[in-house]
């Protein structure tokens, strides 16, 4: 292959593989309509195990800008700290073009009356079946839980509190995100020390709060897309929900 054949070989590959790509802009908002303290977007095919998607974290006013390889059905997935995790179906029909997507998400407490929420955490390996009761306090505003510090960091999560699935508590240094939507509470520490767990529902809780809301700028069919797989997950929320005692 002459040197001037290769060159306009690679000249007409970039430009072909470049335009291939497709860009996805957007941001991630809390139930409150702010930026929460830490979101990510997650990005794989569609009905993949969720292990093989890939994570981008947003910035700090919530924003994203992430590039997909072309045409094709994918899945994008919002996530934040004190909000629930939502997928959104992403239909690539046309190469080169790019699509915005402003996400609001739903907030793990709303309304919802807390009463005896459960702790799991890295002693026990997050597992569900381990889970340990919290201490409610006398004016039933708060809950805690003691144990002694094994490390110079414990990390943590609550169940029994919104729905089925762990979520974030209240007190934390940081948070790093669990893999599966949710987030779990880090608190340093100092090995051998007692340390106290407290959990302030008010502290996490969105009042009024509405979400999730996706909004597709200027793209009709990813909107009705959208829609579409939200009004189905509600029609099935609805037939697996049991009848209350």
């Amino acid at each position: 292959m002459t040197k001037a054949l290769f060159l306009a070989f690679f000249a007409i590959s970039f430009v072909v593989t470049g335009y291939a790509k497709v860009e996805i802009t957007g941001t991630v908002v809390g139930a409150d309509g702010k930026p929460c303290i830490q979101s990510h977007v997650h990005v794989g095919k569609q009905y993949e195990d969720l292990k093989k998607r890939v994570t981008y974290p947003c910035s700090k006013d919530g924003s994203f800008h992430i590039t997909l390889p072309g045409k094709g059905s994918y899945a994008l997935y919002a996530s934040g700290v004190n909000n629930q995790e939502i997928e959104i179906p992403l239909f690539i029909r046309e190469d080169g073009k790019k699509m915005n997507i402003r996400i609001q998400l739903q907030g793990n407490l709303t309304n919802e009356n807390v009463t005896e929420p459960t702790i799991i955490g890295d002693w026990d390996k997050f597992k569900f079946a381990s889970k340990r009761q919290m201490i409610r306090s006398a004016d039933g505003q708060s809950f805690s839980f003691e144990m002694m510090a094994y490390a110079d960091s414990i990390s943590y999560q609550l169940l029994d509190v919104s729905g089925s699935h762990s979520m974030n508590g209240s007190q934390a240094d940081f948070y790093t995100y669990d893999g599966g939507g949710d987030y779990r509470s880090v608190i340093k520490t100092k090995i051998g020390e007692n340390v106290r767990i407290t959990f302030e529902p008010k502290k996490i809780r969105y009042a009024n709060a509405e979400g999730p809301i996706v909004k597709f700028e200027g793209d009709p069919f990813s909107q009705k897309a959208y829609e579409l797989k939200s009004k189905t997950d509600k029609m099935r929320e609805a037939a697996y929900a049991r009848p209350k005692d």
